[in-house]
């Protein structure tokens, strides 16, 4: 009787879903209504449609677990459809990762670390009026930049690539040290804790490479081409002020 009243409960949900009008209608007539939980009943493939319609929804969902409240756990447990649906649960958004050379770094992130990119490090600058020497060069002559201010945005440009290149790749080594403690199981509490400590600070050095240089661009620029930067890069409607 549980599980005939599960099927009820799927198909009426599943119905509800159909491009019908209005689908409750099949069900005000009883011989309509007895009709199609019999083809329900008798049709494997049909029943199996409306538990795959169930799984991604949560409201069918919780109807199932309260009509299956009572069962004990091993019936719960066997259940085709719980099964599969814990199978899902289990399964980490991590999978294929494990054979990264370095577990907690793509293949792009490494690729970012070495050639010293920005990798969104400066946005609290470059969201907040404060172009980045990159960028500016980018842009020289729509933000009419002077031959005097593209040699030093470039200098400021060069500083900034030298240090997140040196300090992307001191990095990655760590990552790769880090990551070999653990696949060797040479890793402890002590060890994790340094390693931890070190790679924040070369983080925040990264960081502070990245928006220091945002600093120095914006008192090359007057005010104006800020504005007009903003513009170019598509933040005209980002609000703030531009002191300068």
């Amino acid at each position: 009787m549980k599980a005939f009243s599960v099927i009820l409960v799927l198909a009426t949900m599943f119905l509800s879903s159909c491009s019908v009008q209005n689908p409750k209608e099949l069900f005000n007539n009883p011989k309509s209504r007895d009709a199609v939980f019999a083809a329900i009943l008798d049709d494997h493939e049909l029943m199996m449609e409306f538990l795959q319609q169930a799984r991604g929804n949560d409201h069918a969902t919780m109807m199932i677990s309260h009509f299956m409240g009572n069962e004990s756990s091993t019936d719960h447990a066997n259940c085709p459809m719980m099964k599969e649906t814990q199978a899902d649960a289990a399964k980490s958004p991590y999978i294929g990762e494990e054979s990264r050379a370095v577990k907690s770094l793509s293949s792009d992130d490494i690729r970012k670390y070495r050639d010293g990119e920005g990798m969104g490090q400066a946005k609290v600058a470059e969201l907040n009026h404060y172009p980045g020497p990159k960028h500016v060069l980018q842009v020289a002559s729509g933000i009419g930049l002077s031959k005097e201010q593209q040699t030093k945005a470039q200098s400021l440009y060069d500083a900034m690539h030298e240090k997140a290149v040196r300090l992307g790749n001191l990095i990655l080594e760590r990552e790769e040290q880090l990551d070999h403690s653990f696949a060797d199981g040479t890793i402890d509490r002590s060890k994790l804790a340094g390693a931890l400590q070190g790679l924040g600070q070369l983080q925040g050095e990264l960081r502070l490479a990245h928006v220091e240089a945002h600093l120095g661009m914006k008192n090359l620029l007057t005010k104006e081409q800020i504005q007009k930067y903003d513009e170019m890069r598509g933040y005209q409607n980002s609000g703030g002020s531009h002191q300068h």
